[in-house]
C-alpha cells in the first residue's frame, strides 16, 4: 500500500472510531469533510489521467461509476445526518460509523483496487 493511501485510510479510521465513540452529529459532519475532500482528490487524478475515458455512448464508464459510487456513501452519511438534525439531537445512529466503514471498505476493494498502480 502506498504511503499516501495508508495515511488516508488510518485517518478515515480515526474519523470512525470518533464517531462510535461519540457518535455526534459534529463527528460525522467532520467524517463527510474528509470523504468529500478524498473523493474529489481521487475523481481529480484520475480525470486527469484519462482514467475510464472513452466509454460508449449511454454507458457509464469506470471514472463514472467510480464518481457514483463516491456519491453512494456521501447520500448515505449526509441522509444520516439529516436525520439526526430532524430529530432534535445531536447524536446519530450507533450503526452508522459501522455502515460507513462498510461502504467504504467495500469501495475501497472493489473500485480504488481496480486503479492501484495505475495513477
Amino acid at each position: 500500500m502506498k504511503p499516501a493511501l495508508l495515511t488516508k485510510s488510518q485517518t478515515f479510521t480515526s474519523l470512525a472510531r470518533v464517531i462510535l465513540s461519540r457518535c455526534s452529529i459534529a463527528a460525522l459532519t467532520e467524517l463527510i469533510s474528509f470523504l468529500s475532500t478524498h473523493f474529489q482528490h481521487e475523481e481529480t487524478i484520475m480525470a486527469s489521467k484519462g482514467f475510464g475515458s472513452g466509454a460508449a455512448a449511454g454507458i457509464s464508464g469506470p471514472l463514472e461509476s467510480h464518481k457514483a459510487d463516491h456519491k453512494r456513501i456521501l447520500d448515505f452519511a449526509n441522509d444520516q445526518r439529516r436525520q439526526a438534525l430532524a430529530n432534535g439531537t445531536e447524536l446519530v445512529h450507533r450503526n452508522c460509523a459501522s455502515k460507513i466503514a462498510e461502504l467504504f471498505v467495500f469501495h475501497a476493494n472493489e473500485f480504488d483496487a481496480r486503479f492501484e498502480g495505475r495513477l
